[in-house]
């Protein structure tokens, strides 16, 4: 399936970037259960 134009650019690497505000703690406990935490990068 193709993809609109604005997410050709889409980087999930990029999703988990510190930008100064705190991680929801649904979305941290989510993330370790898919051994996606603590963010790299």
């Amino acid at each position: 399936m193709k993809a609109r134009p604005v997410f050709r650019g889409f980087d999930q690497a990029r999703m988990t970037g510190d930008i100064g505000v705190l991680w929801h703690p649904g979305a941290v406990k989510f993330s370790q259960e898919i051994k996606q935490w603590p963010p790299k990068g």
